[in-house]
């Protein structure tokens, strides 16, 4: 038993050090991550937790690096209702790894919102919690791994192999910025953005309120709005009429705002930038701040405008003209029509964690880093000439 224990540690140990983590973001590298724990210990979802190893401040919301289940926004500056630790309570255990029960009861975990919202629906119940520390002892965030009811909880096995993963998993994120932003629209500059909106249709507009509920919406919004929604919904219940795409925009747009003085909120004149193609048709996505000079930010509205670009998209050519596999062009059609990796999993019946293996390569052959990159390549060969009016 105790051999078997310490062959899992090692193995769990040698697959995370393989992991190149020079040229990851943060989805990247816990899709990595996630994708080899869970070989060594099942589990039904897994969030990141990320922290400053200066100030031990959240800098970045779990929802933003999940697997499994997405989670709710939970982390935020009031701790005190939340069902999750600061980093510094975790410290304070002086255990690298630790069950949910240690920190919360029963009953509080079946009487919090989030179970009610999130885990119970999920039948997530037996959580693990995983401190992450670099090479200088420094934390840079912890994990929380949930299985379901049925499954029993995590073995005193599970928590020492993950508390000998923890210093190679500190490492990795050792090797990334903590001011590092997800890019919403990579690898398209501002000049590119202001060509392909030469060509734009009357944009739709969409207003939301500082907590990213709908305030308005025009009719030429809302048809486009409800089919992407009905595609690829919101991944948080409090935002269910909204589409993945704009609930993403709207929460980088806040991550945005934050970071910004009060004193240069007014002058900087923030916007948020997002691409997607729906039915063959590009439409670009710009998030604005709306605020009266001198109020406070709760009072603070969010405009969403959407322009059509192009349309009539196709990538036949593009692909053709790339040393793609005929397997890896039909991932990145799919990509394209904005669909997820389990839906792209779905359509093409293999395995989700095969898609993100494609989608890997695709991004080193295109020599982009995202997701979004793969798309802004497709669309660089649809951009209208500087000539044009």
């Amino acid at each position: 038993m105790v051999g078997s224990m310490i062959s899992n540690q090692k193995r769990l140990a040698a697959q995370l050090k393989k992991i190149d983590s020079n040229d990851l973001d943060l989805d990247s590298l816990f899709n990595e991550i996630f994708s080899e724990v869970k070989k060594e210990i099942p589990f039904r979802a897994g969030w990141f937790f990320q922290t400053s190893p200066n100030t031990l401040q959240p800098i970045q919301s779990a929802r933003q690096v999940w697997s499994g289940v997405a989670p709710p926004e939970m982390n935020g500056a009031n701790h005190g209702s939340s069902l999750f630790p600061t980093v510094r309570q975790l410290l304070q255990r002086g255990a690298l790894c630790m069950r949910g029960e240690e920190w919360w009861s029963p009953s509080r975990l079946s009487s919090h919102p989030i179970y009610q919202r999130v885990l119970k629906p999920n039948q997530l119940h037996f959580a693990l919690i995983l401190v992450l520390l670099d090479g200088e002892k420094k934390c840079r965030g912890y994990i929380t791994l949930w299985r379901e009811k049925n499954k029993g909880d995590f073995t005193d096995a599970n928590l020492e192999a993950l508390s000998f993963a923890s210093p190679i998993i500190g490492a990795h994120l050792e090797r990334i910025p903590v001011s590092q932003k997800k890019s919403i629209v990579s690898e398209i500059s501002e000049e590119e953005l202001h060509q392909l909106v030469r060509r734009r249709a009357q944009p739709g507009i969409l207003i939301l309120n500082q907590d990213g509920h709908i305030l308005y919406v025009n009719q030429d919004a809302k048809g486009l709005l409800e089919a992407l929604t009905a595609k690829s919904p919101s991944p948080s219940p409090n935002h269910g009429p909204l589409p993945q795409i704009v609930y993403q925009l709207y929460t980088q747009f806040k991550e945005n705002i934050n970071g910004i003085g009060p004193d240069l909120l007014g002058s900087s004149m923030p916007t948020v930038n997002r691409v997607c193609i729906h039915e063959g048709v590009v439409f670009l996505f710009r998030a604005l701040l709306l605020q009266k000079q001198g109020t406070s930010r709760d009072s603070m509205h969010i405009m969403v405008l959407i322009e059509k670009v192009s349309q009539g998209v196709r990538i036949d050519q593009f692909v053709q003209s790339t040393n793609l596999t005929e397997r890896e062009q039909a991932v990145v059609r799919l990509l394209l029509e904005g669909k997820t990796n389990k839906e792209v999993a779905s359509c093409m019946n293999i395995g989700e964690y095969t898609v993100k293996d494609h989608v890997k390569r695709i991004m080193k052959k295109l020599n982009v880093t995202t997701r979004a990159g793969i798309v802004a390549k497709i669309l660089h060969q649809h951009l209208p000439a500087n000539n044009e009016r």
